[in-house]
């Protein structure tokens, strides 16, 4: 019997080493886009069948759905340099990878699978509370849900929406899925090791804004499970999944769409308490940073990447973020649709991915 045959995009980020950690354990046979200059080292340990290309670059995408059964888009921008990067990878790169699909179900008669992991941004932040939820919960904001219609605010979420939507146009042709995760974090993640380090370093963990924000985050490998659930047994988009329901505006389908969390969801104050633990440090204060030093941070890491050409660990984007929230989201259709539930609690995942840094001698 012939190994199910898979294509992976940004498999050489992170969230791809624990996904193909992931499919090996099941023998798939892994295909991943590789540009020249990616790091392949850590994926040395599996067998891997490397393609040399770019998203943006439509034959190389051909080439890597030849013949496969499903395919995984993980490849996007987080952190861009100038105003239309994340448009270019995060939209396009959708509308390249749905068209290559497209071209091989036109080859062969049956197209692959499509699972493209997208962001909570893409959603936007969480929704207020209804008064018989906030009577219940006793907070002001909800969980967002796959129904909720999505209202993107920064330009990475709204790249990621723009990207949500290209997948769409050819849902009827191309079985596709689309996931969601808050935060990451784990093993071989370097955005989140500042977080980390100031944890470290100092006894204060700075909250932006006046307000104490509840976040969602996922595990990485959580993120991994999720993914290859999503992969066998989801269930897929339609041309009409993210349009606002005639009876109900604020709504939508959501059909095809899963957000990928943990169930937990902590105060940013009591995160950096979680993180001051794993580098053994009993007291993490809040320092909170008014809105006015946010927006300024954000201005000054754009004047930073026009002068230097280099990545600003926070700009803009980073700012409307902070400032806007809560960034929460809903586990539900995941545990109830696809039988998935995090085992493992927020805090040892944390202490997990801490021990790695030290281990890589990072923290």
């Amino acid at each position: 019997m012939s190994k199910k045959k898979v294509f992976i995009t940004g498999g050489t980020g992170f969230v791809g080493y624990h996904l193909i950690k992931r499919l090996c354990q099941d023998d798939w046979h892994v295909r991943c886009l590789a540009r020249p200059t990616s790091r392949r080292s850590a994926l040395m340990s599996f067998d891997v069948e490397f393609i040399e290309g770019d998203i943006r670059n439509l034959n190389s995408l051909k080439q890597g759905v030849q013949d496969v059964d499903a395919v995984v888009h993980l490849a996007g921008l987080t952190r861009s340099l100038r105003r239309n990067d994340f448009m270019e990878i995060n939209r396009d790169g959708c509308r390249n990878i749905s068209l290559a699909c497209l071209e091989e179900q036109k080859r062969r008669g049956t197209p692959p699978v499509l699972i493209s992991v997208s962001s909570l941004a893409a959603a936007g932040p969480a929704p207020k509370s209804s008064p018989d939820e906030l009577q219940r919960t006793g907070r002001k904001y909800r969980p967002k849900q796959e129904m909720d219609l999505p209202n993107p605010l920064s330009p990475y979420g709204k790249s990621k929406f723009a990207g949500e939507q290209e997948l769409t146009k050819n849902a009827e042709q191309i079985p596709t899925s689309i996931v969601r995760p808050p935060i990451i974090f784990g093993e071989g993640d370097m955005l989140s090791l500042a977080l980390f380090q100031m944890a470290k370093k100092t006894p204060f963990f700075l909250i932006p804004g006046y307000y104490n924000q509840y976040y969602s985050f996922i595990y990485a490998g959580d993120l991994a499970e999720i993914l290859v659930r999503v992969l066998e047994n989801g269930e897929r988009l339609t041309p009409k999944s993210l349009d606002a329901i005639p009876e109900s505006p604020s709504r939508c389908s959501g059909q095809g769409v899963y957000f990928a969390t943990h169930p937990d969801q902590l105060l940013f104050s009591d995160f950096g308490k979680e993180l001051g633990k794993t580098v053994h440090r009993s007291n993490v204060l809040p320092v909170y940073c008014p809105p006015l030093g946010v927006w300024g941070t954000g201005i000054f890491g754009e004047i930073r990447k026009k002068l230097t050409g280099r990545y600003a660990a926070f700009d803009w984007n980073k700012a409307i973020e902070a400032i806007h929230g809560p960034w929460i989201c809903s586990e539900n259709k995941v545990r109830d649709q696809l039988r998935f539930e995090c085992s493992v609690s927020l805090p040892d995942r944390f202490q997990q991915t801490a021990d790695w840094y030290r281990k890589e001698g990072l923290l």
